[in-house]
């Protein structure tokens, strides 16, 4: 049963999505472990978009997946604060690619700037990006850092076009890319695995014709799941750095130890088992 009229039935939006949207993907189920410091990167991460790209040339979405009760409490304050423009929270994790499929279907821009939640991305890297983007032909993806991985795979080879330079290769765990043409690298069916299916997009965007680059100046930056006092250091001073401790690498002499075979298997097991011995104590 229904009452009158709905009172919005004839009022036009004027609201209008950016051309930009850049699409974040969060997964932490924890706190402890691997994940002690990922809430930290995540706000690292987050505070590096928010102070170096152009307001109002962008709309940030977020797709949490399945993180812990921390994050997403700190994801809807953003969201209430008008810094997250489009939140998504699922109950589960449901896999990156699955993710990934969903968040960039729904982005609304024309151009999509994706991002792991451990990026940390300098002043004029959205800029940059969308320069490449815009100055060479057929281009699928474009990337803020190349660095020492991309040797030996055609990451060093240097292209020129109108006077922009770039490096002739694209990283998957930050890109940016028109809406149109990344939607074809998408598996379309649904991925049975929790990680994977970033190396197929990239080579569905090869197969079409497209090409993979990055800045030639480096743009962005992997944090990892730690963060090093040196790194802490290199922040701007408007960086989210508060209340941060920094991770403290083992002496010289346990790095070296750790990295023999009978060591490695042995604090792998006892990595595993305090794990998931952890993970089973119930949450109060």
């Amino acid at each position: 049963m229904r009452v009158g009229k709905a009172p919005t039935r004839l009022q036009k939006i004027e609201y209008r999505p950016a051309r930009v949207t850049i699409c974040v993907l969060v997964f932490i189920p924890e706190e402890f472990g691997y994940y002690q410091q990922r809430l930290d990167i995540l706000k690292v991460c987050l505070a590096s978009i928010v102070n170096n790209t152009p307001p109002k040339t962008y709309d940030l979405l977020v797709f949490d997946n399945g993180s812990c009760r921390e994050v997403v409490d700190y994801l809807r304050s953003l969201h209430e604060q008008r810094i997250v423009q489009y939140l998504f929270l699922s109950r589960s994790n449901i896999g990156v690619a699955n993710a990934q499929k969903i968040m960039l279907h729904a982005a609304p821009g024309e151009i999509i700037a994706y991002s792991d939640d451990d990026v940390f991305f300098h002043p004029g890297w959205l800029e940059a990006h969308l320069e490449i983007l815009e100055t060479f032909p057929r281009v699928g993806m474009v990337s803020g850092y190349c660095g020492e991985q991309c040797q030996g795979t055609g990451g060093d080879i240097v292209l020129e076009h109108n006077g922009i330079k770039a490096y002739s290769t694209a990283k998957h765990f930050q890109f940016v890319a028109q809406k149109s043409v990344i939607l074809r690298g998408l598996d379309s069916k649904w991925n049975g695995k929790a990680m994977g299916g970033k190396r197929e997009t990239d080579k569905r965007i090869d197969a079409l014709g497209y090409a993979r680059l990055t800045t030639f100046q480096r743009c962005a930056q992997h944090m990892g799941n730690v963060l090093t006092p040196d790194f802490l250091d290199s922040l701007p001073p408007a960086a989210s750095r508060e209340s941060i401790t920094p991770w403290v690498a083992p002496t010289p002499f346990l790095m070296r130890l750790s990295r023999l075979p009978i060591a490695h298997s042995i604090l792998s097991r006892l990595n595993t088992w305090s794990y998931n011995l952890l993970k089973a104590q119930p949450v109060e």
